[in-house]
């Protein structure tokens, strides 16, 4: 048997939807910001800094913080391989990108494998934060369409 009109559920008006979209969780003002305790100096100074910029633009809450914390450190791993990776390079010509064993086998240095990977994770993590050009265009894109959406529900729903 069919429905009637009065059956079912009721909608949602559009600004109750928005107002339930909006409201995201943001850490409380006195509640500091911890830096994990696991971090290395590198990693912690890049959290710091991150944390600050990403509460004043209301992006980040406590509950992001472990993801925050691994983009931190696969960043940190990743500079610290190249760096080593050029140590090795200006010891010996070509030690960091060629690892020799024996008199004649070479294959890549193992490095920049563990550094590729850091990189991947990094970039991967990045993107859940608005960190690369992309997704901070896809971010700005959204927000001006809430306000468009705003402008167009109070010209014709007021």
């Amino acid at each position: 048997m069919a429905g009637t009109a009065f059956s079912g559920r009721r909608p949602k008006l559009a600004a109750q939807i928005r107002a339930q979209t909006r409201t995201a969780p943001s850490p409380p003002a006195s509640q500091p910001i911890i830096i994990p305790d696991w971090l290395d100096k590198a990693g912690a100074a890049l959290y710091a800094h991150l944390t600050g910029e990403l509460a004043a633009l209301g992006l980040f809450s406590h509950l992001d913080s472990q993801a925050l914390a691994h983009y931190c450190q696969a960043s940190s791993d990743y500079i610290r391989f190249t760096k080593k990776i050029r140590e090795l390079n200006e010891e010996e010509d070509g030690a960091g990108d060629l690892h020799r064993q024996g008199d004649s086998y070479q294959n890549i240095h193992p490095l920049h494998g563990l550094r590729d990977r850091a990189e991947k994770r990094a970039d991967t993590l990045a993107k859940q934060f608005g960190l690369t050009p992309l997704a901070r265009k896809a971010l700005a894109d959204l927000i001006k369409a809430q306000e468009d959406g705003d402008a167009v529900e109070g010209r014709f729903f007021s």
